[in-house]
């Protein structure tokens, strides 16, 4: 089959369903790096109130990292769906993990100790949470349950989607909640059901009955979970409460949401006598308390790890004094003195004069042009129409031979600010007995492994520049609104170099309207413009010679490469990475201004 792409990211494994979408294992297709990836539903990508407190939301979710979150790395939308990107979290054994599994797999067997190191990072995790605000309003996690505890390593809890669900009104959660467990019930399934209990069970009263719900609606699913633990099921009914630990569950899963406690891991120290890992205690300590030892004490009452020092005396070591032999000057030692002292030269380095090898380049006379698309990414939208001045641009992308003149003229791989041009071991340009040289074969391929300081290094020292995103979208559909590809309103491998093993030879397909080549698949090329996901809707208002947002963390990169599948190769497609990425896949051709 197919694989299944969202945005640059393939879909590897299914991982889980809940009430605000799928969760999938994704790679990134350049980064060949794993990823957590949760597919919001469509109907929530439909819903207005929802897509206004996302967008909002964005921005204050991308700040909660650290120590016991999951980091949310980007937020898309595919094909009218919006998704999020976060880390995925493995265990020590590199699988991912839920804090039920780890149960199961030691058949929910936990002593007091582990419980407490269980709780303990818990607690501190939704504490950091309640620290952030989103709307005057301090963020609640309101989802807390068996899959949103991650088993990390070295036995760390990780908290899943911290914040997303509260961007979703309460009266609509649970309602979400039954439709995705309803999905989810195979007939006669009893293992489903235990899982609609379990979330149920999280849930504060407030929240199954619609109400305004806070961030201590995250300290009654504190204490929920607490009870489990101990008691190896949930609080239902009049039920009994674990001795030791009767103060801190009753506080938390108290009815009005006034009573719960408002600092959770300061009352969780405060009444379950702060259980400790012994060993690890006893360790660190004999590692710090050089002259003393010390001795760990747990109380009977209550159970707390108490450490006392006790000193011991040193024994005093006699200083000895050892004899050293006294020896007489050498007599001959000013007569092995170097008395000959080079002066110093400093190295002049010899310039060299390469002369560039230029591409011929096609006008683009100016005018209002179309940019964007109606179908395509969230980033793609909307459709508009902006005005360019005149300018002109490659016909074709700086190819290797051309670029090892400027890596001979610039004596190196770094530019001026200590920053990669390129990365040979993702190029075809090699070092050779001290020079530069180009594969066999690939002098008229599409240089590679350039990064975007390298190709503005380039284009500033022939004289030209990189072309703004609008300026290459303009090109690529070479004067017509209406073409989907740069080849027209279909691309087929005739007509364009993807899909395949490596790049071909510039100027190896028909050229367009404009006279240019190579603008669907080959290489990747950079742009001048920062990234942003909704530049669009910004260069909408403003129209006039659009250049990209005023700073970012991102440049943008179009049209394509030599592996990717159709989809990339759209006029409209948006590509981004770090200005000092770079791989076989990214190259660049130059533009210019032109006088009117």
């Amino acid at each position: 089959m197919e694989p299944r792409f969202v945005g640059d990211y393939q879909l590897k494994r299914w991982l889980g369903n809940g009430p605000l979408g799928h969760t999938y294992l994704a790679e990134h297709r350049f980064l060949k790096r794993s990823f957590a990836l949760k597919i919001l539903d469509e109907s929530l990508s439909q819903d207005r109130f929802f897509i206004e407190r996302f967008e909002k939301g964005v921005e204050q979710l991308s700040k909660i990292e650290g120590e016991g979150f999951t980091t949310f790395r980007y937020v898309g939308c595919h094909e009218g769906n919006y998704y999020v990107v976060s880390d995925l979290v493995l265990n020590d054994q590199g699988n991912s993990q839920t804090l039920l599994d780890y149960l199961k797999l030691v058949n929910f067997q936990l002593d007091q100790d582990q419980i407490a190191n269980i709780l303990g990072q818990v607690a501190q995790a939704l504490d950091r949470l309640h620290q952030h605000r989103f709307q005057d309003q301090q963020m609640a996690h309101r989802g807390l349950k068996f899959s949103n505890l991650l088993m990390g390593k070295e036995g760390k809890v990780i908290l899943s989607d911290a914040g997303l669900t509260g961007l979703v009104s309460e009266e609509k959660m649970l309602p979400r909640i039954y439709k995705a467990v309803a999905e989810e019930i195979p007939h006669h399934d009893s293992k489903y059901k235990d899982s609609f209990l379990s979330a149920f069970y999280f849930f504060a009263p407030e929240q199954r009955h619609g109400s305004h719900v806070n961030y201590t609606a995250d300290q009654y699913a504190f204490g929920s979970l607490a009870y489990y633990l101990m008691q190896k099921k949930f609080p239902e009914g009049i039920f009994a409460l674990p001795e030791k630990w009767t103060d801190l569950i009753r506080g938390c899963l108290q009815y009005k949401p006034q009573d719960r406690p408002e600092k959770l891991y300061a009352y969780f120290e405060q009444k379950s006598g702060s259980f400790a890992t012994p060993v690890d205690a006893i360790s660190r300590v004999l590692q710090t308390e050089k002259p003393a030892m010390a001795a760990a004490t747990i109380t009977e009452k209550t159970e707390k790890l108490v450490f006392h020092s006790i000193d011991i005396p040193q024994p005093k070591l006699q200083e000895s004094v050892i004899a050293r032999p006294s020896y007489d000057p050498d007599p001959l030692a000013k007569f092995k003195v170097d008395q000959n002292v080079a002066l110093f030269k400093p190295e002049t380095k010899t310039e060299i004069d390469v002369t560039p090898i230029l591409t011929q380049m096609s006008i683009v006379p100016n005018g209002f042009y179309s940019r964007g698309s109606q179908t395509g990414a969230r980033d793609e939208r909307p459709q508009h129409q902006v005005y360019v001045h005149s300018f002109a641009i490659d016909i074709h992308s700086v190819t290797n031979e051309q670029f090892i003149r400027f890596l001979d003229a610039m004596g190196g791989e770094k530019d001026v600010n200590n920053n990669d041009i390129i990365h040979l071991k993702d190029s075809r340009v090699k070092r050779h007995a001290g020079k530069f040289v180009v594969e066999p074969g690939y002098s008229k391929h599409p240089v590679v492994g350039v990064t975007w300081y390298g190709a503005t290094a380039y284009a500033k020292w022939v004289g030209k520049r990189l072309p703004t995103e609008a300026e290459w979208e303009i090109c690529a559909r070479g004067g017509s609104s209406e073409a989907v590809y740069p080849t027209g309103q279909f691309v087929e491998r005739s007509m364009a170099n993807f899909f395949s093993s490596d790049t071909t030879a510039v100027m190896s397909y028909k050229e367009n309207n404009f006279g240019l080549f190579d603008l669907a698949g080959n290489v990747y090329e950079w742009c001048s413009d920062w990234y942003e996901y909704n530049y669009y809707e910004l260069s909408l208002q403003e129209s006039d010679n659009p250049k990209g947002p005023q700073q970012g963390v991102y440049r943008v990169l179009r049209g394509g490469c030599w592996k990717s599948l159709k989809d990339d190769l759209r006029c409209s497609h948006r590509h981004r990475n770090s200005p000092s990425a770079s791989n076989r896949t990214y190259g660049f051709r130059c533009a210019a201004d032109v006088e009117a």
